[in-house]
């Protein structure tokens, strides 16, 4: 399973780029957010938010309604957890590198405005350095260093340049996020699924 990105990236840049009727360049940034939930005594944290920013790549087919978009994003995420009796706050900040492809339909509503729904893999890749997050010294979490999920989106297309996304985001592989060996923390979750607001600008 995480082999697969890497080949279906592989067969879309071969493939696609030929078929294409032409490509547009872009960049895109937007906000992401995980709901975190933390059963113990000595802690509590907060919902996983962050942000994202990269170029992309729409590869546009049948006279611009059908697109393929594929972009290469920098992804750092804040997670904050505080200690319930001390109020003393942990927080760590936590980069990862994501790729998603979105096959993207757009229904045209006149010439300045559409909407689309959009649907694809992506592929995220921890770039911190280790795998675990300290909170005390026999108190630590461990992560996965890379997940595929599945998006799902919907959002208007502004004159065929500018896009306004929402889109949810389903995970496939193991959760990331795994409960190290301590008592003081019972139980550790983040939700596998997410959701991203993001604008994209194509020319």
């Amino acid at each position: 399973m995480k082999r697969f990105p890497i080949f279906l990236i592989l067969v879309l840049a071969v493939a696609y780029p030929a078929m294409a009727r032409r490509v547009m360049w872009g960049v895109q940034a937007g906000w992401d957010a995980r709901r975190l939930t933390l059963k113990s005594d000595l802690y509590r944290a907060s919902n996983h938010t962050g942000w994202f920013l990269g170029p992309q790549a729409s590869l546009q087919f049948a006279n611009d309604y059908l697109a393929l978009d594929a972009s290469l994003l920098y992804n750092q995420r804040n997670m904050d957890f505080e200690e319930r009796e001390t109020k003393a706050l942990h927080e760590h900040d936590l980069s990862y590198l994501v790729i998603p492809l979105n096959l993207r339909f757009t229904f045209r509503l006149g010439k300045p405005l559409g909407i689309y729904v959009a649907t694809g893999p992506q592929w995220r890749r921890f770039l911190n350095r280790g795998r675990h997050i300290r909170l005390e010294d026999d108190v630590n979490v461990r992560l996965d260093p890379g997940t595929l999920s599945w998006n799902v989106g919907a959002g208007f297309d502004f004159f065929g340049h500018l896009k306004l996304g929402f889109t949810y985001n389903f995970g496939i592989d193991d959760e990331c996020w795994k409960q190290s060996v301590s008592e003081q923390i019972r139980r550790f979750d983040i939700k596998k699924n997410s959701c991203q607001v993001s604008l994209t600008c194509l020319f």
